[in-house]
């Protein structure tokens, strides 16, 4: 499941509500993706550029719980 919201580093296992407060999913995981970029003094630096943000619907956990 992918989402927009914005969640980072320690967030795991936090709810994911739709616009009607039903629970939607969890939080699962983030992913950090860097990129070299030069700086002003020259020096390269990994910088972030994107965060994956992994979750779990529902749907999926609700298929775990009844095993």
């Amino acid at each position: 499941m992918e989402i927009t919201a914005d969640y980072g580093v320690g967030s795991s296992g936090g709810p994911i509500l739709d616009q009607y407060g039903n629970l939607a999913g969890i939080v699962s995981s983030t992913t950090t993706l860097t990129g070299a970029e030069k700086r002003n003094d020259g020096t390269i630096v990994n910088a972030p550029q994107l965060v994956i943000k992994d979750t779990a619907p529902v749907k999926a956990l609700t298929g775990l719980l009844q095993r």
